[in-house]
Formats: C-alpha cells, structure tokens, sequence
C-alpha cells in the first residue's frame, strides 16, 4: 500500500467507526472479557509489541482523556492511568490469537528478541512523527488515531509492523491509535450511543507525537493497566 493509500484507508476506518454508532452498534465482546460492569479492568492476559509515550506526549493525550470522560461521564469504564498509554506496533498472544494462551507466550520470547535484534540494525537510531487524526471508536474502546507524517515515518512503522506481522499474522491493516479508554460491558441504549457520536465528531485537536524506535518494547499485559516490561530494543 502507498503513502496516499493509507492515508485514505485511515480516515475511511475513522469515519466508518463514527457512522456505525446507531442503533444496531453494540460493543465487541472482548470488553466482556477485560471490563467488570463497574468500569474496573478485569484479568486479560497477553503479550504484545508497543512505543510508550514519552512524558510530553502522554500530557498531550492526557489532556484530550480528560475531555472525553468530562463530556461522556459515566459512560465508559475507568480512564486508563497516562502510564498504560502507548502506540501498538503488533498485538502477538491474547485469547482471541492464541488457541493455546501459555505456550503462544512462552514460544513467543524467543521469537520476539530476534526480530528486536533484527529491527535495532535497521531502527535503532529511528524517531518517526505522527499526526493525530481526532477520536474513533474502536469497538471495544475510544481512542486517539493518529497517522505518519511523511513517507519515511509511515516506511519504518509498516515495515516494523510486517516483520511482526510473519511472527503472528493478523491480517489486518495497523491503525495507529492510543486508547483513552474502554466501553462498558453493555447494550447501549440509542441516545447513550448517540452521545457517544456526537462527541467523538465534536472534539477538535491536532498535535504531533514522536517516537523512538529504541524505545520499542515486548511487554506482558495482565490485564489492560498493568503491562510489564519484559525487554526493549535498547537493551538487546
């Protein structure tokens, strides 16, 4: 896929995901498995692939949580603490990839530092830029999509993303996002979801954030507030 392409099929998922919040959209049935109905964060086990914010960014992004959960009080779960937010390069192990959830996370170690090792010769020295492109609604949560800058930012994350991508294929194309935070485990009703819509179509902002490649880390997730790092590149 080109630059131009992805740029489009971007902001098409992004407009999709608004239009879709009518009557018939309900929430996928992965938060039934990582929200209790009081908003607390249940046990989820996972590994995954991720560049956590730096401290800048994430008062950035911060700012924008505090926005939404002012204007859909009591409509989500618990806003998730500035420490849990990252950009998802590759999800790896989880109950929805994985038919045998321990093994997938024991093989997955191994795996997962060669290809660092492989990624650090290339990228190691690497920031890319990305774009923030307003809310969307994705699914199971609220979060901030964002988009490369240039065609160098955008060459080094789809590259990264494909080399995981041979490890566990998802087939399906990366949406660079940060989650604000998660649904509830409900049926909406009609003018909840409508709330829902109109917010996130009202809620203007435009900034950058910056990554570091060094910074890419594999963590393991017990649930989606507590993520544990287990390597990063800079220390393979």
């Amino acid at each position: 896929m080109e630059y131009n392409d992805y740029i489009n099929e971007l902001n098409k998922i992004k407009k999709d995901s608004i239009n879709g919040l009518n009557k018939d959209w309900k929430v996928l049935e992965s938060v039934y498995l990582k929200v209790n109905e009081n908003g607390e964060y249940k046990k989820f086990i996972g590994n995954t692939v991720v560049i956590p914010l730096n401290n800048e960014d994430k008062k950035k992004v911060q700012i924008i949580q505090k926005l939404l959960y002012s204007e859909l009080n009591g409509i989500l779960a618990n806003e998730l603490p500035e420490e849990t937010f990252h950009l998802t390069i590759h999800d790896l192990c989880n109950y929805f990839t994985a038919d045998n959830l321990e093994k997938c996370m024991k093989n997955s170690e191994n795996t997962i530092k060669e290809v660092f090792r492989e990624l650090k010769e290339i990228y190691g020295n690497t920031t890319i830029t990305l774009n923030s492109n307003g809310l969307f609604n994705g699914g199971a949560a609220i979060g901030i999509q964002f988009y490369p800058k240039d065609f160098p930012d955008f060459n080094a994350l789809i590259n990264m993303y494909n080399i995981f991508e041979k490890v566990l294929p998802l087939k399906k194309i990366l949406i660079p996002h940060v989650t604000l935070g998660y649904y509830l485990p409900k049926e909406y009703t009609y003018d909840e979801i409508q709330t829902i819509k109109k917010v996130l179509n009202d809620i203007e902002f435009s900034f950058e954030i910056t990554l570091s490649l060094n910074a890419l880390t594999f963590q393991r997730f017990e649930n989606m507030i507590k993520y544990i790092d287990l390597f990063s590149l800079k220390d393979i």
